[in-house]
């Protein structure tokens, strides 16, 4: 009996492991954006201030450079998406063109796009994410300082814009399909916005988002949308049936909430100092996982098998979250 508690006390000490997968990164203000799972099983990142693509191997817990060199000039790009042609296309950030790299050559070359080419403010970034929709076998970027959603045909390596025209500045963080849809979270902008990709057709869905519930992080899960306010870590419930928002008050100290992930139904994202996971079943938080050394940002997260992997701002290393016997 005294064994069976000890083994029950210890699985249950082993049921979240926060750590971080690569040692000795150079991360710090390097990289950005949830990282693009290839089906290679290896993880792109976007290059910020890097001069190369990054590669990182999950079950080897490593690291390398990739691709073309890119040049020393900042702030690069913001995103990438993985496309089943066998390619990582990556949104610019001040870059003017889209990038595409390709693994099994190791290329990286510029498209034709150029997105300064299309209306919106002055400013970076023109667009804020880029997702990869398997109805249309298409690529999409969100506006946040441009005022459309562009569309881009990998194939053809023509672009065109579509939906209908949102002005403002930094009006949408990131976005997630959900069947013939793409929902944006709202960043600035007062509601998400909803694109169908079959009848070409947007529009603003849900209520009003109240103060504490912007967000540049989202979700899906079971025919609802979760948003995570950056600043307070309120979550924000879009029902897709009804067109209905609630929300749920954070309950835990958090701060600057820029990732989050989901695995097994449940939501996590980065707190000040901790993981914090969301059940959606109960409306609860709870934290896991150990405590961080230091309050880092966290600039996007991805989940591979039973590890969330988050993209360092200003830590040098990817940071991960293994869940077990959950």
């Amino acid at each position: 009996m005294r064994k069976l508690f000890q083994n029950q006390m210890f699985r249950k000490l082993d049921d979240y492991k926060t750590y971080f997968a690569t040692k000795g990164g150079d991360f710090y203000y390097s990289i950005q954006g949830n990282g693009a799972v290839h089906s290679n099983k290896k993880i792109y990142y976007a290059p910020l201030y890097y001069d190369k693509i990054v590669e990182f191997d999950p079950t080897y817990q490593t690291y390398k450079k990739v691709g073309s060199s890119l040049g020393t000039s900042t702030t690069k790009y913001r995103a990438c998406c993985f496309h089943p042609i066998g390619s990582v296309y990556f949104c610019p950030q001040e870059s003017i063109k889209i990038l595409k790299y390709t693994p099994s050559t190791d290329i990286s070359v510029d498209t034709s796009i150029d997105v300064t080419a299309y209306a919106g403010n002055t400013g970076n970034p023109k667009y804020s994410d880029i997702i990869y929709h398997p109805v249309t076998d298409k690529i999409y970027l969100i506006p946040s300082m441009n005022n459309r959603i562009l569309e881009y045909n990998p194939y053809t390596d023509t672009a065109v814009e579509v939906g209908s025209t949102y002005t403002g500045s930094n009006k949408y963080a990131v976005a997630v399909v959900v069947d013939n849809y793409i929902y944006c979270t709202s960043y600035n902008a007062t509601k998400i916005m909803r694109y169908n990709v079959v009848t070409g057709v947007s529009e603003l869905v849900g209520q009003t988002i109240p103060a504490g519930y912007q967000a540049s992080t989202m979700v899906y899960i079971s025919g609802k949308v979760y948003t995570i306010g950056y600043s307070s870590g309120n979550i924000l419930i879009h029902d897709v049936a009804t067109g209905v928002n609630s929300t749920v008050s954070n309950t835990l100290s958090s701060l600057n909430i820029l990732s989050a992930s989901v695995y097994k139904n449940k939501i996590y994202f980065i707190g000040t100092t901790q993981f914090i996971e969301f059940n959606p079943a109960t409306l609860t938080f709870k934290y896991v996982g150990t405590t961080l050394p230091s309050n880092y940002y966290y600039l996007g997260a991805v989940t591979v098998d039973n590890v969330i992997y988050v993209t360092p701002k200003d830590s040098y290393n990817i940071l991960a979250l293994r869940i077990n016997n959950k």
